[in-house]
């Protein structure tokens, strides 16, 4: 049944993707280099997603032709309901309103009552399948509302359907839903009683399924890699017990399509096991088939995507890995899907830091480049000019020994001359070459010291962290053992931000004076004298040194800088504005600020 598949693997893209945030190992500090083969998809990816709208384009056309359909007003409510349910499946990963809306109608399809010129035998044949058909739109509307965290009216759906008074055929709709209600809920709420039903009604499913079909196998698998799998790999152990998923999943690839949802599915499951396995390229050529299968076929609830955009970024192909989860983000904006849509920010929000680091980073040396350039440039203006008049001089010479036949010691003579002339422009050549040499070393010093700050900025943020885990595994400790008053105590406090705040300064301030080591000094020399300020530390800036160095890093803007200093964005402007009145020269104060150190 296709409504079964959707359900299945919009469920299961969905709980992988929860597992990929937050068993995702810490970011390795050089890229892995990829193979040629997944080199070549990675590139595939970057085409369809810039081909994105032509897909969508003939997904319109597709549903566009099912809805003229029901414009025949000759159709019957069973031949309506089955093409509504057609456009419900096409919209089910699309745009999951309207497949709601769709199914709503459906609904009302089946509440229709039978005419009275219906024989009795046709109206008991008839009430059956109004009654299978309600059944089935109800379970199917329950689970979209779980996809729209609309676990209470979902719930309500699902306490008027009925086990013993529903066809055989439904049993694995209705286990399937039940698994996914819970599992939705239970990723929701943290509940692990939700968990333990989610994994019996999985069980039940997987009972009724016969064996070796593709959603057996499917399930099959996805049972072995949360029980067993994922287990290991977070504990770090070898992952005994799921090596038949390989070769479960692998025969099932060869009978699926790739232009088949399952096909999605399947390869998502091997990148899923290869993770485990801790198999990488074999890991991102799956999810990136994976990944492409979705695309094309305009799957918006494209976990694939987002789990291939997450691996990207732990090898450090930070652009690549923007680009996709950005996509990612627009899919699920248009499909307006809200489960785990917060994981799906938290995700984005690392990637994106990690880009405009990079960018600005990029910037830094970009500009470094240019005054490189801008010097190289002069340096080559100045021996063009000396080479031209040499080489005028030496013209005018020849003319000169032509027009007035001077004689060989003359001309000699003026030949001595120009080869001196010519010595002393390639001594100057000679100490441009060594200038040169020492701004090269400059630049090699100063990728030393930005690889020492970032991994200073890496150590400070792994250190938060696990600071902000052991502050949360306390308080969860306090809140289990009904300790309400000491949590409450503990989260009025302010100690611990303020001394992480502490040290954040402290860093900053180190690492700020190491780049420019007589900032003090120089930015003392712009006021008079009796406004000068005077430090207790060398090491320690005080507030109105960190918003001019704040300045001198390019950040002009009051109220980034009022939110890094945990003030108000006049108290910044009145820190500037008397400095700025205290300084020598007024009007060209902040551009001198801006020259420190260069």
């Amino acid at each position: 049944m296709k409504i079964l598949n959707f359900i299945f693997i919009c469920f299961f893209s969905s709980m992988c993707g929860v597992v990929a945030l937050q068993a995702a190992p810490l970011r390795a500090a050089a890229a892995a280099r990829q193979t040629d083969e997944v080199n070549s998809l990675l590139v595939q990816v970057d085409k369809a997603i810039s081909n994105k709208k032509q897909y969508d384009r003939k997904k319109d056309s597709t549903i566009e032709i099912q809805k003229q359909l029901l414009l025949d007003n000759s159709l019957s409510n069973a031949q309506r309901y089955n093409i509504q349910r057609k456009i419900v499946e096409m919209y089910r990963t699309y745009i999951i309103d309207s497949a709601i809306l769709y199914t709503q109608r459906n609904i009302a399809l089946t509440k229709t009552e039978t005419t009275d010129a219906q024989t009795e035998a046709t109206q008991a044949t008839t009430k059956t399948e109004t009654t299978d058909a309600q059944t089935e739109s109800n379970l199917t509307l329950a689970l979209l509302y779980s996809y729209k965290e609309m676990f209470i009216e979902a719930q309500q759906i699902l306490s008027t359907v009925h086990k013993e008074k529903m066809s055989k055929h439904l049993l694995p709709l209705y286990y399937n839903v039940y698994r996914l209600f819970y599992g939705h809920y239970a990723v929701s709420t943290g509940n692990e009683i939700h968990f333990a039903l989610n994994a019996m009604y999985r069980d039940s499913l997987q009972n009724i399924l016969p064996q070796g079909s593709t959603l057996y196998n499917i399930i099959y698998a996805e049972r072995l890699i949360f029980q067993k799998g994922l287990a290991a790999w977070a504990e770090q152990t070898a992952p005994y017990g799921i090596e038949e998923v390989e070769e479960r999943l692998l025969e099932t690839l060869k009978t699926v399509s790739p232009n088949n949802n399952e096909y999605a599915m399947v390869t998502f499951l091997l990148g899923t096991y290869y993770s485990i396995t801790r198999q990488p390229n074999l890991q991102q050529k799956y999810l990136v088939l994976s990944a492409l299968s979705d695309i094309r076929s305009s799957t918006k609830d494209n976990v694939s995507l987002q789990t291939l955009a997450m691996t990207l970024y732990e090898t450090g192909d930070i652009d690549r890995a923007y680009r996709f989860m950005e996509s990612a983000i627009d899919d699920m904006t248009f499909c307006n899907l809200r489960f785990k849509t917060s994981d799906l920010v938290t995700m984005a929000y690392a990637i994106n830091l990690s880009y405009m680091n990079k960018e600005l980073e990029q910037k830094r040396i970009l500009n470094r480049n240019f005054w490189f350039i801008i010097a190289l440039s002069f340096l080559l203006v100045v021996t063009t000019t000396i080479v031209s008049l040499q080489l005028y001089r030496l013209s005018r010479i020849r003319k000169k020994l032509s027009e007035t036949n001077r004689t060989k010691e003359e001309y000699n003579q003026e030949l001595q001359q120009l080869n001196t002339s010519l010595s002393e422009a390639n001594r100057v050549r000679e100490e441009y070459n060594q200038e040169l040499q020492q701004l090269n070393a400059s630049l090699s010093e100063a990728n030393r010291v930005k690889e020492e700050y970032i991994a200073q900025f890496f150590h400070f943020c792994s250190s938060f962290i696990e600071k902000e885990d052991a502050y949360r595994k306390a308080l969860l400790k306090k809140a289990l053992a009904n300790n309400h008053e000491e949590v409450l105590k503990t989260l009025k406090t302010s100690t611990i931000a303020d001394a992480e705040w502490g040290k954040l300064y402290e860093t900053f301030d180190n690492i700020f004076l190491d780049l420019y080591p007589n900032f003090v000094e120089q930015f003392n020399n712009l006021l008079i004298e009796d406004e000068r300020i005077i430090l207790k530390h060398d090491r320690a800036l005080n507030t109105k040194l960190r918003v001019f160095a704040l300045m001198r890093l390019g950040i002009s803007d009051g109220a980034k800088i009022a939110n890094f200093l945990r003030c108000s964005v006049s108290s910044v402007y009145n820190c500037r504005t008397s400095v700025r009145n205290a300084a020598i020269s007024h009007d060209d104060f902040d551009d001198q600020v801006l020259k420190i150190g260069t």
